[in-house]
């Protein structure tokens, strides 16, 4: 969803930013993982690495789009 709005902002402004590659690969990183792969490699150091990059794309968004 993050980045079909992210394609919104690049058709209105014309440009990419780099909100758009943190967004994916926080995307891929989700989309890549499986409930079970999670639990093997471990819920905590999941989430920790989930947060830094969720905190990255909205810092770069923030920036990129003067979203303070």
């Amino acid at each position: 969803m993050i980045e079909e709005t992210l394609a919104g902002l690049t058709k209105m402004y014309g440009v990419k930013q780099e909100c758009h590659e943190a967004a994916a690969r926080l995307s891929a990183m989700v989309a890549g993982n499986t409930m079970d792969k999670i639990f093997a490699d471990g819920l905590h150091d999941f989430l920790t690495e989930f947060l830094a990059r969720n905190y990255r794309v909205t810092e770069t968004l923030s920036d990129s789009y003067n979203f303070y």
